[in-house]
């Protein structure tokens, strides 16, 4: 009775430019295939119908699967390097504690002697930290609180007023101007915004003085504005500028002046928080409702102020839109058809 033996085969592979060479074994093969493939020629004549046709050309393909690669095989048989002692090893997802006191400083293992280094994250998140020095010249007094960037900063922009520290401190390593001012969307000067309207452009351009105490904040007409149901663009009607210290607006806010504007609240949907006639202060770069707070929205007629929060892992995501004044009833839309103008951070109220 015959025996058949299965498997893969052995894989070997020689050097031509070297008389008798020996046979080297690629590894433990796992797969081989064969790809034949042929060209066919006809022959016509003088007539419409072949009259012979036959095969021409032929390329031959082999490929091979391994389930344990012999390195020094494909050095011998390919690159033909030198060879030396050691290895580069990789370690990654080193766990770690930080220190609870000062300093706190955690050394990896073979720190001595790596190659490349692939950062910290934080294991709870995800995040990725950054070494503290950076961060401390352009005013954080954490290293890590850049976080607060990567996670829970819910603008598509960053601040001027950072983009404007980093900008030097990012300068000896060849990075681009234009690039770190892109992050905080104005042009390679870090003057006009990047593809706003004209009237953003006066605006922004308004905002800056010498000292940078002030800030200049221009107060729409919202009858006007809510034409359009945009707080800002080209179709926003100034009425006055309001100058604000800077001071008092960044304990609250690093947004840039000329994504601010000051409307008048109409109505009295949000009494007793907010009433009919009084200012307020809204970040028209701030349109997303989490955490959740009070935000202008249009609701196809006009603008209108109301509290804002996303309804708890709905998909598509959904908001619930309220009044604090109980006469309204509270109602309920996708983020996409809340068509949110902004956040407001701040209120004027006269005693």
């Amino acid at each position: 009775m015959a025996i058949y033996s299965f498997g893969s085969g052995v894989l070997l592979g020689q050097r031509t430019d070297v008389s008798n060479s020996t046979p080297v074994n690629f590894g433990l093969v796992q797969e081989v295939q064969l790809d034949m493939q042929f060209t066919t020629k006809e022959l016509y004549g003088q007539y419409q119908f072949p009259l012979a046709i036959a095969r021409g050309q032929a390329k031959t393909t082999e490929k091979a699967k391994l389930a344990q690669v012999n390195g020094l095989a494909f050095n011998n048989l390919i690159f033909g390097q030198s060879l030396a002692t050691g290895q580069l090893a990789t370690s990654y997802g080193e766990a770690g504690t930080v220190p609870s006191s000062s300093p706190y400083t955690l050394t990896s293992t073979n720190a001595a002697s790596f190659a490349d280094d692939y950062g910290v994250v934080y294991a709870t998140t995800g995040s990725r930290w950054v070494t503290r020095p950076p961060m401390e010249k352009p005013g954080m007094e954490y290293g890590s609180s850049y976080q607060h960037y990567e996670d829970r900063f819910k603008k598509p922009l960053l601040p001027l007023e950072l983009v404007l520290k980093l900008v030097p401190l990012f300068a000896p390593s060849g990075i681009d101007p234009a690039e770190l001012y892109a992050l905080a969307g104005v042009d390679g000067s870090g003057a006009a915004p990047a593809g706003a309207g004209a009237a953003a452009a006066a605006l922004a351009a308004a905002s800056r003085d010498s000292s940078g105490r002030m800030l200049k904040i221009g107060e729409l007409d919202v009858r006007a504005s809510a034409g359009s149901g945009e707080l800002s663009g080209d179709n926003e009607k100034i009425i006055a500028e309001w100058q604000v210290p800077s001071g008092m607006v960044r304990q609250y806010s690093t947004a840039p002046a000329h994504e601010l504007r000051i409307i008048t609240v109409m109505g009295d949907s949000m009494e007793p928080t907010l009433l009919p006639g009084q200012r307020i202060l809204v970040d028209t770069g701030d349109r997303t409702p989490s955490p959740p707070g009070i935000f202008v929205v249009w609701d196809g007629l006009g603008l209108v102020v109301k509290r804002l929060q996303v309804v708890p892992h709905s998909d598509p995501p959904r908001v619930r839109i309220g009044s604090d004044n109980g006469k309204y009833e509270p109602y309920e839309r996708t983020l996409s058809e809340a068509y949110i103008q902004g956040r407001v951070i701040g209120q004027w109220r006269w005693l």
